[in-house]
């Protein structure tokens, strides 16, 4: 990669000419619209995405409908470069998501017929969920899990008994049992 040969001549183990274009390169990547993504467009690095497994893809068109840029399917497997420090692509998580959704207004309880276009199907709203459900289950620091779980738990993704979807601090589940004792209540 031309990063790599960089590091090379800055060591003396290529010519410093090679060196030279990496570290003319490096600093115009992070604001240069040169990462291709999902939907056949230019974009810098601090607007895209990549999904770090195939399995992934079909929810690209829902995060696209969230407004969310992601690194087009034929350069996953260069992700090593695109997520170096000095480049800049991040990996897909909880916390652009989450803030997609509260800017779409799935900060509290939302019916289906109001969702989104990219939200409408139950496919869709379950495809969602379940890269949610991913993302929450990777490994990272326990500070860094608490705060995707809290920004998690503002968005209305869940549905209730209504069907509509609500923030997931606000759904519980119950045995059938205890819905009618409650039920009854109200």
């Amino acid at each position: 990669t031309i990063q790599r040969v960089g590091k090379e001549a800055e060591s003396g183990h290529k010519d410093i000419s090679f060196g030279q274009f990496w570290y003319q390169l490096q600093p115009q990547l992070s604001s240069a619209p040169v990462f291709y993504t999902s939907r056949k467009e230019w974009e810098p690095a601090p607007e895209v995405h990549y999904l770090l497994e195939k399995g992934e893809e079909e929810v690209v068109p829902i995060l696209e409908g969230l407004g969310l840029s992601v690194l087009h399917a034929d350069l996953r497997r260069y992700q090593n470069i695109f997520s170096a420090k000095e480049v800049g692509v991040s990996r897909l998580d909880i916390g652009p998501i989450a803030d997609a959704l509260e800017a779409m207004g799935l900060n509290e309880r939302v019916e289906v017929d109001a969702l989104a276009d990219c939200l409408k199907t139950e496919k869709a709203r379950r495809l969602l969920r379940r890269e949610l459900a991913v993302l929450i289950s990777r490994q990272r620091r326990p500070e860094e899990q608490k705060t995707v779980e809290r920004k998690l738990a503002r968005c209305a993704v869940v549905p209730g008994k209504d069907k509509a979807l609500w923030p997931c601090r606000d759904v519980y589940r119950a045995e059938s049992e205890t819905v009618m004792l409650f039920t009854g209540i109200d």
